[in-house]
């Protein structure tokens, strides 16, 4: 590969370079080891589609060169604010764990109390009543979920509601 080296001196040695100042440099060096290459291998000729990456030209001296700016400093994220939970009184999760309970109950009776009125000898009402009975069954396991769910959320607001309780007891200590 071939190397180049670009005369990197400036007029005014006090001076720094900008970092758009920096990036013209870059495409100096570059266009000359463009140009450069094109002279000595004419058969690798360097296309417009795919120039030499510009990091390839940072020199090790280039850090006196360039001022560069600092990152202003950070601001710190505001911390968010905690709400105090909305809590749905017992008595409502309550009600519907009762209302659930109940919808359950329903779905594990038999079509009837006579084995003999199911009529298992017809294919139909054999097919129709296992079908049914998926659909209840479906149904059941969806309710017995959203039950749990509730259990866990009436156990969570009980909780809470002590807790409110013994910070009281303290506050007032």
């Amino acid at each position: 590969m071939l190397t180049l080296r670009v005369d990197t001196s400036t007029e005014d040695h006090t001076r720094k370079l900008t970092a758009d100042e920096y990036i013209d440099l870059l495409l100096h060096r570059q266009q000359a080891w463009i140009a450069q290459a094109t002279e000595t291998e004419p058969r690798q000729g360097w296309s417009a589609k795919c120039p030499p990456l510009l990091e390839w030209f940072v020199q090790d001296d280039d850090v006196d060169l360039v001022d560069i700016p600092s990152d202003p400093p950070k601001t710190p994220r505001p911390k968010r604010q905690k709400k105090p939970p909305r809590l749905r009184p017992v008595e409502d999760i309550q009600a519907d764990i009762d209302r659930l309970q109940a919808r359950m109950d329903r779905l594990g009776r038999p079509l009837s109390d006579d084995p003999a009125a199911t009529r298992l000898s017809d294919r139909r009402l054999v097919r129709r009543n296992h079908a049914r009975m998926d659909r209840e069954l479906t149904e059941y396991v969806d309710l017995s979920e959203r039950r749990a769910r509730f259990k866990a959320e009436r156990a969570w607001t009980e909780k809470q509601i002590r807790w409110a309780a013994l910070e009281q007891q303290g506050d007032q200590s």
